[in-house]
């Protein structure tokens, strides 16, 4: 009885199973939809109705399908990270599924699919009598614009756009006029006129559903050689039609994965003046002149090509600028952006790049709104870009400055030094604005002479206090840096912002070429202070000058921690190469004997030695130790090389002579 009844449980089980009516499952077109990273919404539709839906919870964030019958519409937020995001969404009915894969484009991911040119179009009635809502608003590139039916106008409308030279068409992107509203599509036909079929065929119904975001509607299979292509509304807000923009694509299936450049802390203005435009952290900003000249520079550590693109705002359509790359000259029309926030233009494609630092030019040549964008990153891809080096999540101004390069000396082991002497050349060239080129370097202050505005330089000599601060307002009386005596012509201050103390500063116009000679000396005195005095000599005046004495509280020392630093102090000036030769360094010790120091230790500072700029190198030439920064060479030296200079000759100085 128990076998009977086993045998009449298995013959019920597969009737159900060969009676099974659930419907079959289709997605109608493409079972993957691609979002660029501005995010938006796209339709798809499936074979049957009643369908439910399951994906990974933690996707909902940014991706949020609804069901309405047979169609499902998929919106995604603004993706602002560097990386795509992927999540696939499956489809139930009944017993049968099917998956819809949906993949959002980041910031660092670009679709390489074209635009087609729409040449022209008509629609069956346009609204041009109280305000301008024609036809042609809906294909101007400009999302403020849009069309819309005559108010009297009724269902069905068309609108019919003309393709030029296109060869194939994969989508259409439907743009509603901003924030929705009157005229906002429901139900409508699709229909295209190619050049092998000259009427008009249909090829898809769809529901945009009165919606107002924009959607992706992807044809069942690209059309070839498309050259109309016709939409009948049968239905909008209100009975009426209404568009912003209407695009039509072509789809690579190609994508090009991206480095963002952020400009406001790897460009310059380097021709045409601050006034037609400037480079802030927000990038490049009040672009109006034609004149200006935006440089942009970032270093590529691998051969092959590279791929440009401009992220930007505009407050208008149609600026054209130029961009030139590595001889390579390309003409761009920026349209206005399809949101607040940044979009993207292609620039162009340079072969065979090689490896080393890369300089973008940018140009504005015709400017139809108040400024001609503000641009904001240059996005590079391509097989160059697999490792670079560029100024990214770090200060932009420090970035800009350029790094700081170092050459530490090294003094005999058992020697106590009483002085410095050091003798430094600039080459003629090599001397832009903001350039300090310090000699002398001691554990609590620096001496050496500065490039500061077009008419002025200086030679500069300061003390730290033993106080730490960057304003010297709040240094107790007890830790202040105090003046013993200066030189003639010497201005006296006290000085903040990287540290506080004592500055002593004489405007002199050192020539570059030529070579100037300091000399410092170091030592203990009374009350627990130490003594720092500073001379330089110029071959114009052919005699030491005094530039000032000064005593240091806290602190019984002689001549500790010798070195040279090259430095650009003008955040504006660090696309300028600067170089100096620092020769013939000897110390006079406590024991009345001057040591020669011949070994030195290449160091760089926080904004060279993780590699946010890599323009930096120092070492030995014919003229003894040099020091080279900024300007975007290609060859450069690691941080802590040791090098050692040739002999020089004993320093020839009169003591009794200085002041």
């Amino acid at each position: 009885m128990k076998k009977m009844l086993f045998i009449f449980l298995l013959l019920t089980y597969f009737c159900a199973c060969s009676n099974d009516t659930s419907p079959t499952l289709t997605i109608e077109g493409d079972q993957e939809m691609i979002f660029d990273q501005q995010g938006g919404e796209q339709v798809v539709y499936v074979s049957v109705e009643n369908i439910t839906l399951t994906m990974d919870e933690s996707a909902k964030e940014w991706c949020q399908p609804v069901v309405f019958g047979k169609r499902i519409i998929v919106s995604t937020t603004y993706n602002n990270t560097q990386s795509d995001r992927k999540v696939d969404i499956t489809i139930h009915a009944g017993q049968s599924t099917s998956v819809l894969s949906v993949v959002q484009n980041g910031i660092g991911t670009i679709s390489l699919d074209e635009k087609l040119v729409v040449s022209g179009g008509e629609a069956s009635s346009e609204h041009t009598q109280y305000e301008d809502t024609g036809f042609a608003n809906s294909f101007d590139g400009d999302l403020t614009t849009f069309w819309h039916t005559d108010w009297s106008a009724s269902p069905p409308h068309t609108a019919t756009y003309n393709l030029q030279n296109a060869e194939k068409l994969d989508y259409i992107m439907y743009y509603p006029r901003s924030g929705g509203g009157n005229g906002t599509f429901g139900e409508v036909e699709i229909y295209v006129s190619t050049e092998e079929v000259p009427g008009f065929t249909k090829i898809i119904t769809y529901n945009h559903g009165g919606s107002g975001s924009a959607s992706k509607i992807t044809l069942p299979s690209p059309v070839q050689k498309p050259k109309a292509v016709k939409f009948v509304i049968l239905s909008g807000s209100n009975g009426n039609a209404s568009c912003s923009e209407m695009e039509f694509y072509s789809s690579t299936g190609g994508t090009v994965s991206t480095k963002d450049i952020p400009l406001g802390g790897n460009s310059y203005v380097t021709s045409g003046g601050s006034d037609g435009g400037s480079v802030t952290d927000a990038g490049f900003t009040s672009w109006t002149s034609t004149s200006t000249v935006f440089s942009t520079f970032f270093r590529v550590n691998n051969s092959g090509d590279l791929i440009l693109y401009l992220k930007y705002r505009a407050d208008a359509d149609g600026n054209i600028i130029q961009a030139e790359c590595k001889g390579e000259k390309f003409e761009v029309t920026l349209p206005k952006p399809k949101t607040r926030t940044d979009t993207v233009v292609f620039l162009g494609v340079i072969q065979k790049v090689d490896p080393g630092y890369v300089q973008v030019d940018f140009k504005g040549t015709t400017l139809r709104g108040s400024t001609f964008a503000t641009a904001t990153n240059l996005m590079v891809g391509g097989t160059s870009t697999q490792s670079m080096n560029y100024v990214g999540d770090f200060s932009y101004y420090w970035g800009r400055r350029g790094p700081s390069v170092h050459m530490g000396y090294t003094i005999p082991s058992g020697e106590t030094a009483e002085w410095l002497y050091n003798e430094v050349t600039v080459p003629v060239g090599f001397d832009p604005l903001g350039s300090y080129f310090m000699a002398n370097g001691f554990s609590e202050g620096y001496f050496g002479m500065q490039v500061n505005t077009a008419t002025e330089r200086r030679v500069l000599f300061s003390v730290w206090s033993p106080y730490e601060t960057d304003d010297p307002s709040q240094i107790p009386e007890e830790d202040r840096v105090k003046l013993i005596r200066k030189g003639e012509g010497v201005t006296i201050n006290d000085f903040g912002n990287e540290g506080s103390g004592g500055q002593s500063y004489l405007i002199y116009d050192w020539v570059a070429g030529n070579t100037y000679k300091f000399l410092n000396r170091i030592r203990p005195i009374e009350d627990s202070y130490s003594e720092y005095t500073a001379y330089f000599y110029a071959p114009e005046l052919g005699k030491w000058k005094l530039i000032a004495q000064w005593k240091r509280p806290k602190i019984q020392t002689y001549y500790t921690g010798a070195h040279s630093f090259l430095e650009n102090f003008n955040n504006d000036m660090g696309h300028l190469t600067r170089k100096a030769y620092y020769k013939n360094q000897w110390v006079y010790t406590t024991a009345g004997n001057w040591v020669e120091l011949v070994n030195g230790r290449f160091t760089v500072d926080a904004t060279g030695s993780p590699g946010w700029r890599m323009d930096y190198k120092g070492g030995t030439e014919e003229n003894g130790f040099f020091l080279q920064n900024c300007g975007f060479f290609n060859d450069y030296v690691a941080p802590g090389s040791a090098f050692e200079r040739k002999t020089g000759s004993v320093p020839s100085i009169n003591w009794s002579e200085l002041e």
